[in-house]
């Protein structure tokens, strides 16, 4: 999920999709999003569902800094 404004990008992450070519790659991926001002926030399926509404607080923090 990008959000432009707020210059947010939000991941959703799993093991099952990464062997370690693919880890490698998004933590590339990360470090070049956030040296152009990004923030990248990567979400497990364990953090998104057991505990969805700390995550949905954490999203809504960051999208309301500045």
């Amino acid at each position: 999920m990008l959000w432009r404004r707020e210059r947010l990008i939000v991941e959703l992450d799993g093991r099952a999709y990464h062997d370690e070519h693919a880890f490698e790659r998004d933590r590339e991926r990360d470090a070049d999003l956030q040296a152009a001002g990004h923030r990248v926030v990567r979400v497990t399926w364990a953090r998104l569902t057991g505990a969805p509404a700390r995550e949905a607080a954490r999203l809504a923090s960051l999208l309301a800094e500045p």
